[in-house]
């Protein structure tokens, strides 16, 4: 799940249209979604 959307990411730097703010927005989502799924094991 969370490779998922690292491997999304890298594709749209990729394509050029990537932003560091969008990215760092993405990062933040991935670690909280990583924070609820480590919780719940």
């Amino acid at each position: 799940m969370v490779s998922e959307g690292l491997s999304r990411s890298l594709s749209l730097e990729k394509n050029g249209g990537f932003k560091k703010e969008e990215f760092e927005t993405r990062f933040d989502g991935l670690r909280f979604i990583e924070t609820l799924v480590t919780a719940h094991r």
